[in-house]
């Protein structure tokens, strides 16, 4: 029976087709897609009989889009992002491991954040899609990159409206050129691979962002330059050691340790970024074919 009468929905959802029952009118409030299926003015069959078949939903994903009916209906933004940000702690939040419908045994299955995201979409719950996207850019910036990989490939691939999001694109961009600065050795690879997943737009604004840092750190290797030549002006006569069979005062060039040190970890790093500059454009050439 799907209550029509007192105005509940019969969802089957999955292909295993589970079955839920939700308001009517929660459904219409949340999602534009119920409110086509169910007060729309074209006619059809889910209209009629209260009835709607969601074969490419999972279970497990479809419970959080039923909680969020619930939470929708108290106007509670600031309870659904707490509900999501318990849900990205959760083992598995960026799971990628089987198709949306599959119906694994596994009670954990489609529970992430991903499938959450695409099944967001599917139903036009864009307020919802938005505040799940925030939760699986912060993450993306927290995961290792080689995983982030086939995170961007299925958000791209489920959206490729994406590539004009602004929050996607500065997320991904603002990891990215962290990543790259820091230059650790254990993730070239695949820092490198994920580049080459980006949109050509977002490639070019990390790009313009690793250049920036090339100006700003040479700019601070010549402001500690200056600082080491003005040090180097001023000498300091040390008297001379019982050792020493000079009578006269040594003259000696101070400079800071600490000024030292930050002069040496800047060329590192300047050298490390310059680098992976000239590596990533030759790669992408490689890749679109012009070289």
């Amino acid at each position: 029976m799907a209550h029509k009468e007192d105005g509940y929905v019969k969802l089957i959802v999955g292909l295993k087709k589970d079955v839920f029952y939700e308001k009517k009118s929660l459904l219409v409030h949340m999602s534009p897609f119920f409110d086509r299926m169910l007060e729309g003015d074209m006619a059809c069959a889910e209209r009629e009989t209260h009835t709607i078949a969601l074969p490419n939903i999972h279970p497990n994903t479809f419970r959080h889009i039923s909680t969020f009916a619930t939470l929708h209906d108290v106007q509670d933004e600031a309870t659904t992002k707490q509900y999501l940000q318990n849900l990205s702690r959760r083992p598995g939040a960026l799971s990628l491991s089987l198709p949306a419908a599959d119906q694994s045994d596994d009670e954990a299955a489609k529970t992430g954040l991903l499938h959450l995201w695409s099944a967001c979409n599917y139903l036009d719950m864009q307020n919802h899609a938005r505040m799940v996207m925030e939760r699986i850019m912060d993450s993306f910036t927290r995961s290792d990159p080689a995983a982030n990989i086939g995170v961007l490939s299925f958000l791209l691939r489920e959206k490729p409206a994406l590539v004009e999001d602004q929050q996607a694109r500065g997320f991904t961009v603002r990891h990215m050129t962290i990543k790259i600065k820091g230059g650790a050795e254990r993730e070239a690879g695949a820092v490198q691979k994920l580049m080459l997943e980006l949109p050509v737009s977002w490639w070019d604004n990390v790009m313009d962002n690793l250049d920036h840092q090339v100006v700003e750190l040479s700019r601070r290797l010549g402001a500690l330059s200056s600082e080491r030549n003005a040090g180097a002006s001023k000498k300091r006569k040390v008297a001379p050691t019982c050792e020493s069979d000079d009578d006269d005062p040594v003259m000696i060039v101070l400079l800071e340790p600490t000024t030292r040190q930050e002069m040496q970890q800047k060329e590192a790093q300047l050298a490390s970024i310059r680098k992976s500059i000239k590596l990533l454009r030759t790669q992408r050439l490689a890749a679109a074919g012009d070289v």
